[in-house]
């Protein structure tokens, strides 16, 4: 059982440090900046429209973009989530990390069963 819940953690792990890592608010905004200092956010893709991200108090404050990404409205030739693909309504992605963890899970219960 012990090395099961190793590899179930792992593959948790794995997972939560790849959504750390893909998300919108990437590590670079954390690091230090100059009061006034601005730099450009968000994108023009789709529906939404890029902003600026300021520095205040020496860290970088929110992006104020016009508009946000939204979930995806299958059918009105609009880009609402701002990927660049109109009425796209199917995200593999996390299909493929439930996969991953699924694998995880089952090598980990190959490796516990052996025992």
């Amino acid at each position: 059982m012990h090395k099961l819940l190793i590899f179930v953690a792992f593959g948790l792990i794995l997972y939560s440090l790849f959504s750390i890592v893909t998300a919108q608010d990437d590590w670079r905004n954390f690091l230090p900046c100059s009061d006034g200092e601005e730099k450009p956010c968000g994108s023009n893709l789709g529906v939404c429209k890029a902003g600026k991200r300021i520095c205040s108090g020496g860290s970088w404050r929110p992006c104020d973009l016009e508009n946000y990404p939204a979930p995806e409205v299958c059918g009105n030739g609009l880009d609402e989530d701002c990927n660049g693909i109109a009425d796209d309504c199917f995200d593999p992605f996390p299909l493929i990390f439930v996969v991953i963890c699924v694998v995880i899970f089952a090598f980990g219960w190959f490796l516990y069963s052996r025992n």
